[in-house]
């Protein structure tokens, strides 16, 4: 017996497929611009920080530790918070990006 999620994201992929539906009998045109320009061409997506140099993730960590100490010196322990978890992220992207790049 499905489950509630089964059956909602059931009928998200209806609602998907029925817009898409839609959009090609509205405009074929602007349904195969998406066709031509190809997912790395998306604004939205995430191909960009695969491409990135690995001293990008180098700088941003140490900018990111630096910010850390000055929000510190300056007494704004909140702030430095939010730039630790900036450096936390940014080791842990660059440590798969190693791995994914090989050595």
């Amino acid at each position: 017996m499905p489950s509630d999620r089964d059956r909602d994201r059931d009928r998200d992929r209806e609602t998907l497929r029925e817009v898409q539906r839609r959009l090609l009998a509205e405009d074929p045109g602007f349904v195969a611009s998406f066709d031509a320009a190809g997912p790395r061409d998306s604004t939205c997506s995430v191909q960009w920080a695969y491409d990135l140099p690995r001293s990008a993730y180098t700088t941003a960590l140490v900018v990111a530790v630096a910010l850390v100490v000055a929000m510190l010196a300056l007494s704004a322990p909140g702030s430095a918070l939010l730039f630790a978890a900036l450096a936390v992220v940014t080791a842990v992207l660059r440590c798969q990006d190693e791995d994914r790049r090989g050595p």
